[in-house]
């Protein structure tokens, strides 16, 4: 068998025995992959950005209001003032219900309180009982 050398990325030198080939590319049990967690957010640049939001702001005004500026950046400044100012709009949903129709939120509410009974419970409401 031949002697095989990996570098770890903190720059260890494995050779022969170091190396447990049954696990390479495994974590060992208990070992996390990210031991430092996740990053920080960093709270300056956050700072410097909010500081900014005005400048920005006209930026895309003068881009949405440019007759020189391609009609797709100027759609795209439009959308970016509306979604800051409003929020983004919300995704519709359609799920075909029983019969071809749409399914209604009361009828989702129904199944939902419909996992959490019994059977016999639900076929008393069916039944209108």
């Amino acid at each position: 068998m031949a002697e095989v050398s990996i570098v770890t990325r903190d720059g260890n030198l494995l050779r022969g025995d170091d190396q447990d080939m049954s696990n390479r590319g495994r974590w060992k049990k208990g070992q996390s992959g990210n031991p430092g967690g996740r990053p920080k957010d960093d709270v300056r640049l956050r700072e410097l950005a909010q500081e900014r939001t005005e400048a920005a702001l006209d930026t895309l005004t003068q881009i949405m209001n440019s007759a020189k500026a391609p009609p797709a950046a100027r759609v795209s400044a439009a959308c970016a003032i509306l979604d800051r100012g409003w929020g983004r709009p919300c995704q519709q949903l359609s799920l075909p219900g029983e019969g071809g129709g749409l399914v209604t939120l009361e009828a989702l509410v129904k199944a939902s309180y419909a996992i959490e009974r019994t059977d016999s419970e639900n076929a008393q409401i069916k039944a209108g009982t």
